[in-house]
Protein backbone atom coordinates (compact mmCIF):
# COMPACT_ATOMS: atom_id res chain seq x y z
CA UNK A 1 0.00 0.00 0.00
CA UNK A 2 1.76 3.59 -0.98
CA UNK A 3 1.27 6.77 0.58
CA UNK A 4 -0.42 9.71 -1.43
CA UNK A 5 2.10 12.49 -2.18
CA UNK A 6 2.06 15.18 -0.31
CA UNK A 7 4.19 17.49 -2.37
CA UNK A 8 4.66 21.73 -0.91
CA UNK A 9 1.77 23.21 -2.93
CA UNK A 10 -1.12 24.79 -2.04
CA UNK A 11 -3.77 23.35 -4.18
CA UNK A 12 -6.63 27.06 -4.99
CA UNK A 13 -9.38 24.17 -4.55
CA UNK A 14 -10.02 20.72 -3.41
CA UNK A 15 -12.01 18.94 -5.68
CA UNK A 16 -15.54 18.02 -5.36
CA UNK A 17 -16.39 13.78 -6.65
CA UNK A 18 -19.56 14.23 -8.62
CA UNK A 19 -22.34 11.32 -8.49
CA UNK A 20 -21.46 10.91 -12.03
CA UNK A 21 -17.23 10.55 -11.35
CA UNK A 22 -16.57 7.07 -11.39
CA UNK A 23 -14.91 5.35 -7.99
CA UNK A 24 -11.10 4.91 -8.98
CA UNK A 25 -8.69 4.29 -6.61
CA UNK A 26 -4.66 4.09 -7.26
CA UNK A 27 -2.01 7.19 -8.01
CA UNK A 28 -4.33 10.39 -8.45
CA UNK A 29 -3.44 11.96 -11.01
CA UNK A 30 -5.59 15.50 -11.19
CA UNK A 31 -4.96 15.96 -15.27
CA UNK A 32 -5.89 12.65 -15.89
CA UNK A 33 -8.27 12.20 -13.13
CA UNK A 34 -6.74 9.30 -12.72
CA UNK A 35 -7.67 7.45 -9.13
CA UNK A 36 -9.91 10.02 -9.04
CA UNK A 37 -11.29 8.80 -5.53
CA UNK A 38 -7.57 9.94 -4.20
CA UNK A 39 -7.76 13.10 -5.77
CA UNK A 40 -9.24 15.27 -2.87
CA UNK A 41 -7.29 13.46 0.30
CA UNK A 42 -4.19 14.58 -2.19
CA UNK A 43 -5.39 18.06 -2.44
CA UNK A 44 -5.67 18.06 1.62
CA UNK A 45 -2.53 16.32 1.90
CA UNK A 46 -0.47 19.37 0.05
CA UNK A 47 -2.56 21.89 2.15
CA UNK A 48 -1.28 20.29 5.38
CA UNK A 49 2.15 19.59 4.14
CA UNK A 50 2.58 23.50 2.86
CA UNK A 51 1.38 24.94 6.25
CA UNK A 52 3.46 22.92 8.00
CA UNK A 53 6.68 24.18 6.48
CA UNK A 54 5.60 27.18 6.78
CA UNK A 55 4.93 26.69 10.68
CA UNK A 56 8.47 25.46 11.01
CA UNK A 57 9.81 28.26 9.37
CA UNK A 58 8.42 30.39 11.59
CA UNK A 59 8.90 28.66 14.60
CA UNK A 60 12.53 28.51 12.95
CA UNK A 61 13.10 32.30 13.43
CA UNK A 62 11.26 32.67 16.73
CA UNK A 63 13.69 33.90 19.24
CA UNK A 64 13.83 34.94 22.97
CA UNK A 65 13.21 39.22 22.44
CA UNK A 66 15.96 41.10 23.90
CA UNK A 67 16.71 45.11 24.16
CA UNK A 68 17.95 45.56 20.76
CA UNK A 69 16.40 42.72 19.18
CA UNK A 70 12.28 41.71 19.01
CA UNK A 71 11.44 38.36 19.99
CA UNK A 72 9.32 36.08 22.11
CA UNK A 73 9.32 37.87 25.56
CA UNK A 74 8.09 36.07 28.80
CA UNK A 75 5.98 37.91 31.11
CA UNK A 76 6.38 38.17 34.50
CA UNK A 77 4.65 39.49 37.54
CA UNK A 78 7.53 40.55 39.49
CA UNK A 79 8.61 43.87 40.73
CA UNK A 80 11.94 43.18 41.95
CA UNK A 81 13.68 41.94 38.99
CA UNK A 82 16.31 43.18 36.72
CA UNK A 83 15.68 41.24 33.91
CA UNK A 84 16.32 42.22 30.55
CA UNK A 85 13.95 39.71 28.70
CA UNK A 86 10.60 39.66 30.15
CA UNK A 87 7.50 41.70 30.07
CA UNK A 88 5.80 43.37 33.23
CA UNK A 89 2.18 42.20 33.73
CA UNK A 90 -0.29 44.44 34.49
CA UNK A 91 -0.01 43.57 38.11
CA UNK A 92 3.34 44.19 38.12
CA UNK A 93 3.36 47.54 37.31
CA UNK A 94 0.36 48.39 39.91
CA UNK A 95 2.35 47.08 42.49
CA UNK A 96 5.27 49.61 41.45
CA UNK A 97 3.23 52.47 40.92
CA UNK A 98 1.68 51.53 44.53
CA UNK A 99 5.11 51.43 45.96
CA UNK A 100 5.62 54.76 44.32
CA UNK A 101 3.03 57.05 45.30
CA UNK A 102 4.06 56.10 48.68
CA UNK A 103 7.91 57.95 48.29
CA UNK A 104 8.88 61.11 48.17
CA UNK A 105 10.57 62.24 44.75
CA UNK A 106 13.80 62.76 44.71
CA UNK A 107 13.26 66.38 43.52
CA UNK A 108 11.49 66.78 46.98
CA UNK A 109 13.21 69.44 49.57
CA UNK A 110 13.90 69.23 53.24
CA UNK A 111 14.16 72.88 54.10
CA UNK A 112 16.04 73.56 58.12
CA UNK A 113 15.48 76.25 60.15
CA UNK A 114 16.73 77.38 63.40
CA UNK A 115 19.71 75.59 64.27
CA UNK A 116 19.14 72.65 62.46
CA UNK A 117 21.07 71.67 59.39
CA UNK A 118 21.50 68.49 57.03
CA UNK A 119 18.63 70.07 54.62
CA UNK A 120 18.55 69.58 51.28
CA UNK A 121 16.44 67.18 48.28
CA UNK A 122 16.21 63.74 48.05
CA UNK A 123 18.84 62.85 45.72
CA UNK A 124 20.53 61.21 48.40
CA UNK A 125 19.96 60.21 52.14
CA UNK A 126 19.35 63.20 54.39
CA UNK A 127 20.16 63.12 58.34
CA UNK A 128 18.51 66.41 59.89
CA UNK A 129 20.24 67.23 63.28
CA UNK A 130 20.98 69.67 65.40
CA UNK A 131 24.96 70.66 66.58
CA UNK A 132 25.52 70.45 70.01
CA UNK A 133 28.60 72.91 71.49
CA UNK A 134 31.19 71.76 72.87
CA UNK A 135 31.97 72.16 76.78
CA UNK A 136 34.50 75.22 75.47
CA UNK A 137 31.98 76.71 73.85
CA UNK A 138 29.38 76.45 76.28
CA UNK A 139 31.73 78.57 78.68
CA UNK A 140 32.91 80.79 76.02
CA UNK A 141 29.00 81.68 75.24
CA UNK A 142 29.97 83.36 72.33
CA UNK A 143 28.85 81.28 69.89
CA UNK A 144 24.63 81.15 68.32
CA UNK A 145 24.42 78.56 66.00
CA UNK A 146 24.61 75.29 68.44
CA UNK A 147 22.38 73.84 70.91
CA UNK A 148 23.20 73.97 74.80
CA UNK A 149 22.89 70.36 76.13
CA UNK A 150 21.63 70.07 80.19
CA UNK A 151 25.36 69.22 80.50
CA UNK A 152 26.52 71.92 78.51
CA UNK A 153 24.30 74.35 80.31
CA UNK A 154 25.44 72.87 83.77
CA UNK A 155 29.51 73.19 82.67
CA UNK A 156 28.63 76.40 81.84
CA UNK A 157 26.94 77.92 84.87
CA UNK A 158 29.66 76.01 86.70
CA UNK A 159 32.52 77.68 85.16
CA UNK A 160 30.91 81.09 85.92
CA UNK A 161 30.34 80.42 89.91
CA UNK A 162 34.19 77.93 89.97
CA UNK A 163 35.99 80.76 90.87
CA UNK A 164 35.43 81.27 94.37
CA UNK A 165 36.11 80.34 97.83
CA UNK A 166 33.92 79.08 100.17
CA UNK A 167 35.97 79.50 104.08
CA UNK A 168 35.50 81.93 106.83
CA UNK A 169 37.20 84.46 104.94
CA UNK A 170 36.44 83.73 101.00
CA UNK A 171 35.03 85.30 97.99
CA UNK A 172 32.62 84.47 95.08
CA UNK A 173 32.85 85.80 91.52
CA UNK A 174 29.74 86.20 89.66
CA UNK A 175 28.66 85.85 85.74
CA UNK A 176 27.91 90.07 85.90
CA UNK A 177 31.84 90.38 86.74
CA UNK A 178 30.28 91.65 90.72
CA UNK A 179 32.58 89.79 93.72
CA UNK A 180 31.87 89.28 97.23
CA UNK A 181 34.27 88.77 99.53
CA UNK A 182 34.34 88.13 103.61
CA UNK A 183 36.55 87.84 106.26
CA UNK A 184 37.34 88.26 110.04
CA UNK A 185 39.98 90.31 111.99
CA UNK A 186 40.87 89.90 115.54
CA UNK A 187 41.18 92.64 118.09
CA UNK A 188 42.28 92.98 122.02
CA UNK A 189 39.51 92.80 124.33
CA UNK A 190 41.37 94.68 126.72
CA UNK A 191 41.76 98.25 123.89
CA UNK A 192 39.36 100.27 123.93
CA UNK A 193 39.47 101.60 120.85
CA UNK A 194 41.49 101.33 117.77
CA UNK A 195 42.05 100.78 114.15
CA UNK A 196 43.14 97.88 112.41
CA UNK A 197 43.63 96.70 108.50
CA UNK A 198 41.05 93.94 107.12
CA UNK A 199 43.28 92.48 103.95
CA UNK A 200 40.83 91.00 101.26
CA UNK A 201 40.95 87.31 100.27
CA UNK A 202 41.09 88.48 96.46
CA UNK A 203 42.34 91.35 95.11
CA UNK A 204 39.78 93.47 93.48
CA UNK A 205 40.60 93.68 89.71
CA UNK A 206 39.02 97.07 89.13
CA UNK A 207 37.43 98.51 92.50
CA UNK A 208 36.04 98.01 95.51
CA UNK A 209 32.35 99.39 95.71
CA UNK A 210 32.10 99.12 99.43
CA UNK A 211 33.03 97.16 102.96
CA UNK A 212 30.44 96.35 105.68
CA UNK A 213 31.64 95.49 109.28
CA UNK A 214 30.09 94.41 112.19
CA UNK A 215 30.70 93.23 116.13
CA UNK A 216 29.35 89.08 115.65
CA UNK A 217 29.28 89.00 119.88
CA UNK A 218 26.12 88.54 121.11
CA UNK A 219 24.34 91.48 122.91
CA UNK A 220 24.37 89.44 126.20
CA UNK A 221 27.91 89.55 126.18
CA UNK A 222 29.72 91.63 128.36
CA UNK A 223 32.41 92.76 125.37
CA UNK A 224 30.59 95.36 122.96
CA UNK A 225 32.34 97.22 120.15
CA UNK A 226 31.04 99.82 117.94
CA UNK A 227 33.16 99.10 114.81
CA UNK A 228 33.16 101.29 111.00
CA UNK A 229 34.85 100.27 107.50
CA UNK A 230 36.47 103.19 105.95
CA UNK A 231 39.50 104.15 103.97
CA UNK A 232 39.26 101.02 101.63
CA UNK A 233 41.45 99.99 98.29
CA UNK A 234 41.39 97.17 95.99
CA UNK A 235 42.82 94.88 98.31
CA UNK A 236 42.00 96.36 102.16
CA UNK A 237 40.12 98.38 104.46
CA UNK A 238 40.37 99.79 107.27
CA UNK A 239 38.20 98.38 109.98
CA UNK A 240 37.56 100.55 113.14
CA UNK A 241 36.56 99.99 116.70
CA UNK A 242 35.78 101.04 120.04
CA UNK A 243 34.64 99.13 123.10
CA UNK A 244 31.22 99.92 124.72
CA UNK A 245 30.97 97.09 126.76
CA UNK A 246 33.03 94.48 129.34
CA UNK A 247 36.89 93.71 128.33
CA UNK A 248 37.99 90.26 127.08
CA UNK A 249 40.96 88.85 126.02
CA UNK A 250 40.18 88.33 122.26
CA UNK A 251 37.36 89.86 119.85
CA UNK A 252 36.50 89.08 116.61
CA UNK A 253 34.84 91.36 113.89
CA UNK A 254 33.46 90.79 110.76
CA UNK A 255 33.86 92.37 107.44
CA UNK A 256 31.79 91.87 104.20
CA UNK A 257 32.91 93.92 100.99
CA UNK A 258 31.77 94.35 97.59
CA UNK A 259 33.68 95.27 94.39
CA UNK A 260 34.50 94.28 90.77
Amino acid sequence: MANLPEANEYPAGIYQIETTDPVLGGPPNEATKAGLANIPAMQLAKRTNWLKNRVDTLLGKAIAATTLVAGLVRLSSAVNSTSETEAATPRAVKSANDNAETRALKTTKVTTSGLAEGGGDFSQDRQIGVPAATQEEAVTGTLNTKAMTPLRVAQAIASKYSDRSVATSGYQVLPSGLILQWGQISVSGAAAFGTENAVFPLTFPSACLQVYAHDPNSVLDATQYLVSAHDWTNSLSKISYKRVGGASSIVVINFFALGR
